[in-house]
């Protein structure tokens, strides 16, 4: 592919399992699934603020599962 070409190509923000590397921002080099459960504050921040981040259905559950843990936790 020409660097032409490559500047115009859609970096990824789908995931679809947790061993996943995360190739931007603070947590770059980090698999998603550590950084949901380490941060899932980010993971949320990139939801709501990355056109076209997004955890497939079956990770997005797993993430809802992680943060109702962390909250029964805190209670």
């Amino acid at each position: 592919m020409s660097e032409e070409n490559k500047k115009w190509k859609k970096i990824s923000y789908s995931f679809k399992s947790e061993d996943q590397i995360l190739n931007f921002g603070q947590f770059e080099g980090k698999s998603i699934g550590e950084i949901m459960k380490s941060y899932p504050e980010y993971i949320d921040w990139c939801i709501k603020n990355f056109k076209g981040f997004k955890l497939c259905k079956k990770l997005a559950i797993r993430f809802h599962e992680i943060k109702e843990e962390a909250k029964n936790k805190k209670n």
